[in-house]
């Protein structure tokens, strides 16, 4: 899987999808020892699947809080 790194995001994104078919991203907190000294208490990863979808451009949907 594929990781997008938001920093500062983790108080307001409640959800995430794709536009195209409204699956779910999955939203974690980051870790790893790499991120240990970078990603701060307000950072989230999104889970991204390995694969693109079949759509010409992906639009990640962000709903806040």
């Amino acid at each position: 899987l594929g990781n997008l790194f938001l920093s500062g995001y983790g108080d307001r994104v409640k959800y995430a999808q794709f536009l195209h078919d409204a699956s779910e991203i999955l939203i974690r907190k980051p870790h790893g020892h790499w991120l240990e000294q970078v990603a701060g208490e307000n950072d989230i990863n999104l889970i991204l699947p390995v694969n693109k979808p079949d759509v010409e451009i992906p639009v990640i949907e962000l709903y806040l809080k």
